[in-house]
C-alpha cells in the first residue's frame, strides 16, 4: 500500500529528526562517552575531548583511568563498577584530571546498555561540569573552618550563635568555660533559653 509506505517514511524521518535533535542537545550540554563492557572507551564527543585535553585518537581504546585524578579511593571505583555491572545506572560526583594536570569535577551518570538477550553490551556516561560549584563549596568549608578556629581561640570571650530557628550553631571554648556546658551538649541540640 503506497499510503502506508508514505506514512512509514514520514514517521521514520520524524524519528530520525528527533534523535538528531536529542544528540545535538546532548553534545551541546554534556560530556559523553561510551565504553565496552570492560570499560574501554569506544566513543567520546567533542566536549569530552575539550575538557579532558586529550584528542579523540588518544581516548579511543583507553580506559577512563586516563583522566583519573587519584582523588577517589579504589573502593569508590569498585563500588561504581559493581553497581553498573549489576545492570543498574549510577550517578555521582567525580573528580577528574585533564591532560594538563588540572582538576575538574563532573556530575556523572553511567547507564548500562543491554543487548537483545538482556546482557550488558556497553556503558553510556553523561557528565556535566560542576567544578565552579565544588570550588565554592571548598571555599565555604575553608572559611567556616577558619572562622571556627578563630572563635575557638577566643577563650576569654563567650561566643554563641544560632540559626534562624534559634538552635545553637556556634558555642566556642570561651562559652564553654564561662557557662559550664560543652559545645557537644549545645550545638545543634539547644537554644540559648537553657542559659537564661
Amino acid at each position: 500500500n503506497v499510503s502506508t509506505l508514505k506514512n512509514n517514511k514520514i514517521k521514520l524521518a520524524e524519528t530520525l529528526a528527533e534523535q538528531e535533535a536529542l544528540l545535538n542537545s546532548i553534545n551541546a550540554q554534556f560530556l559523553l562517552s561510551i565504553t565496552d563492557k570492560k570499560g574501554i572507551i569506544q566513543s567520546v564527543n567533542e566536549p569530552f575531548c575539550l575538557f579532558s585535553g586529550y584528542s579523540h585518537e588518544e581516548l579511543m581504546g583507553a580506559s577512563h583511568s586516563i583522566v583519573n585524578s587519584g582523588f577517589h579511593p579504589k573502593e569508590f571505583w569498585g563500588e561504581v563498577w559493581r553497581h553498573i555491572s549489576s545492570g543498574k545506572p549510577w550517578r555521582g560526583e567525580v573528580c577528574n584530571r585533564n591532560k594538563q594536570g588540572e582538576i575538574f569535577w563532573l556530575d556523572t551518570a553511567i547507564a548500562p546498555i543491554l543487548n537483545s538477550e538482556g546482557t550488558i553490551e556497553r556503558f553510556l556516561a553523561l557528565r556535566s561540569d560542576i567544578t565552579a560549584r565544588k570550588a565554592a563549596e571548598l571555599a565555604r568549608t575553608q572559611m567556616s573552618h577558619l572562622l571556627t578556629s578563630v572563635l575557638d581561640a577566643a577563650s576569654e570571650v563567650g561566643v554563641i550563635a544560632t540559626d534562624a530557628h534559634g538552635l545553637i550553631t556556634v558555642f566556642n571554648s570561651g562559652a564553654e568555660r564561662l557557662l559550664g556546658y560543652s559545645a557537644a551538649e549545645m550545638v545543634g541540640k539547644q537554644t540559648p533559653a537553657i542559659i537564661h
